[in-house]
């Protein structure tokens, strides 16, 4: 795992990538995108063979990033993603990595945000997409990582709240998060399943609560 930036307040920009002439890589991207506030600029490997280019900017209350990849010597953009902290300053970038998740020797670059937030970005091998979309969660509910298996990558799972019907949904890393079914976790998907029908209302929510906080437990 190599870090790119640590996007704080100061907007700093730290390369760990070797033989990355970041001076001349920022002037190239600034070409590219005139008047806008660079934060920072990176090569990474997204695809296994040739080098993609990685940008974060800041506007007034918000992030873009970009995806460019180089051809017959410009800069051709890719993918286009934003974050707006407007309404919420807690979802502010703290820091960003680039990590190898699938072991696969294609990287991904991950963001987290100061409100606990991910946004992972990765090659699916056509496009390069925003992975953790088809996780989109809404509040109350958790994502958590954890290498269930033991396999050596981590798993993704959304907690949902106790008034939903479903427990959690489980996803695992196949160049994106695909959704499966996690044997370590069928007790807690079971037990929830059989006290519908059997409680009152009270009783009920009191129990998927117990069940619920029991695997989030599980998976710190």
């Amino acid at each position: 795992m190599k870090k790119i930036a640590a996007a704080m307040l100061g907007l700093s920009v730290i390369s760990y990538q070797e033989n990355v002439d970041i001076v001349s890589l920022r002037a190239e991207v600034q070409r590219r995108l005139p008047g806008v506030q660079l934060v920072t600029v990176d090569e990474v490997n997204f695809r296994g063979k040739g080098i993609s280019i990685f940008v974060l900017s800041e506007g007034p209350y918000y992030y873009n990033i970009n995806i460019f990849d180089r051809e017959n010597g410009r800069l051709v953009a890719r993918m286009q993603d934003s974050i707006s902290y407007a309404d919420n300053p807690s979802r502010k970038i703290r820091s960003i990595v680039t990590d190898d998740i699938g072991h696969d020797g294609l990287e991904e670059v991950r963001l987290l945000l100061f409100n606990g937030e991910r946004r992972l970005y990765a090659w699916n091998g056509s496009n390069y997409i925003r992975a953790d979309r088809s996780m989109a969660f809404r509040d109350g509910w958790n994502i958590r990582y954890k290498d269930i298996d033991g396999d050596g990558t981590e798993e993704a799972v959304v907690v949902r709240t106790p008034d939903e019907p479903e427990l959690f949904r489980a996803y695992r890393w196949q160049r994106g998060w695909v959704p499966y079914t996690p044997k370590e976790l069928e007790q807690y998907a079971g037990d929830y399943r059989r006290i519908d029908g059997e409680l009152d209302a009270l009783a009920l929510m009191e129990r998927r609560t117990a069940i619920r906080n029991s695997l989030l437990d599980r998976l710190r």
